[in-house]
């Protein structure tokens, strides 16, 4: 552009034009182009919410999935289904209250201290983002505690929910767009609730979004909560029938 201006330059010149004339005349558009979201670049930045969410849902589902794995092995889920009046949907709820309070103050402390006082990033809707990210825990809580309902050995399920989040930030679209990807990775990074928990909190945490504009990410989200809820307690009455 450059070269291409000091030749246009030159000819409007040789034509009589002043200099004024000639630059407005080979450069009539003034382009000022902003970067939006992250001005400057920074790619610490940028990570940060991606890479503390994806530790986050590790420790989330590997925690819910030694919930009741951790009970068969110790040989004390009799007794567990017992104190819950032999309902499957009290004994998940009960064991998982706990994890979620933990989790909901995980969320919080590391974004408040990471991300506000390292002055990291700056958050737009904190009310639609503890939101989100609840529905998102529930998730990881669900998903977790269907392998420990599936899965009776705990290391195990520790496994299986390691291989489940390893890919998880880098199939999720965060450093390169899904749509960029080979078809088999993209259905790798369909299937994974990461994928549209990030999506989402970029929307609300980085962008400035209205609530709204998340609804499908928090639908598809709610969906691997009913789904792996409805699994859960099926294996789980199933599993215990045949204890009795």
């Amino acid at each position: 552009k450059t070269v291409s201006a000091g030749i246009l330059i030159k000819k409007f010149r040789s034509v009589g034009m002043t200099d004024e004339q000639a630059l407005a005349a080979a450069n009539p558009i003034r382009l000022d182009v902003r970067s939006l979201y992250n001005p400057y670049y920074n790619y610490a930045q940028y990570l940060l919410p991606g890479l503390l969410t994806a530790m986050l849902q590790m420790s989330w589902m590997m925690s819910a999935a030694l919930v009741i794995s951790t009970e068969f092995k110790e040989n004390s889920v009799r007794r567990l289904w017992a104190e819950s009046a032999h309902s499957p949907w009290a004994l998940l709820v009960g064991k998982a209250t706990p994890y979620v309070m933990i989790g909901i103050v995980q969320f919080v402390v590391l974004f408040l201290v990471v991300l506000l006082l390292g002055k990291t990033a700056a958050p737009t809707c904190w009310l639609a983002t503890l939101g989100f990210t609840l529905i998102f825990l529930l998730t990881s809580q669900s998903l977790g505690l269907m392998i420990s309902c599936l899965v009776h050995d705990p290391m195990f399920a520790t496994e299986i929910s390691v291989f489940i989040n390893t890919p998880a930030f880098l199939f999720s679209g965060y450093t390169f767009p899904v749509w960029g990807m080979p078809a088999l990775h993209t259905l790798i990074a369909r299937i994974l609730p990461f994928t549209y928990y990030l999506g989402g909190l970029i929307k609300v945490f980085v962008m400035d979004q209205p609530v709204w504009s998340i609804w499908r990410e928090a639908l598809i989200l709610s969906g691997f909560i009913l789904v792996s809820a409805w699994i859960s307690i099926r294996s789980l009455a199933k599993t215990m029938r045949g204890l009795a």
